[in-house]
């Protein structure tokens, strides 16, 4: 049996002790077991015949803090991670496009291609395959846009050099 301490409200296990027996809270307060567990008084009722919304229907003893998962441990709404190697392919291929070109989209398809494998290797542990492949997809059309721009600039270059002879 649980009794609630008057002065506290921490809640003590008195069950096998004797019936009238004085117990010592760590607060101080002496109480006396109860002779028999007493039923709960049924809750107040409010106006227009419903329980109060303030009081719970139940006592502090019987009341459990929610479940919360320990540190590292997989989340319980089944979002898995996204690794960190798909992120990283997105921001090369948005750099390359700004600046750097062949220098971010070429180590940004690296990423990509690996954090897509990592997904498919382990597909219980990582999500985010949707983020690999854009990672993917956006060095690839940097990288040939790159490579685009510099067929024609040497094709322009040349042409000037020869129109000039």
């Amino acid at each position: 049996m649980k009794v609630i301490c008057p002065k506290c409200s921490q809640v003590r296990d008195v069950t096998g002790m004797a019936p009238d027996s004085v117990v010592e809270c760590e607060c101080g307060q002496a109480f006396r077991v109860p002779q028999m567990a007493q039923p709960a008084p049924p809750p107040p009722i409010g106006p227009g015949g419903s329980m109060s919304s303030n009081i719970p229907p139940y006592s502090p003893a019987e009341t459990q803090p929610p479940y919360q998962p320990s540190y590292g441990a997989p989340s319980m709404s089944g979002a898995l991670p996204t690794p960190g190697h798909a992120v990283a392919s997105i921001i090369l291929g948005i750099l390359s496009f700004m600046c750097c070109g062949i220098f971010m989209s070429i180590p940004g398809l690296i990423l990509g291609y690996k954090a897509r494998s990592m997904i498919d290797d382990n597909p219980g542990a990582y999500g985010g395959r949707g983020a690999a492949t854009a990672g993917i997809v956006i060095n690839w059309i940097s990288l040939v846009l790159f490579v685009l721009v510099m067929i024609f600039a040497v094709a322009g270059g040349l042409l000037d050099t020869l129109g000039s002879l």
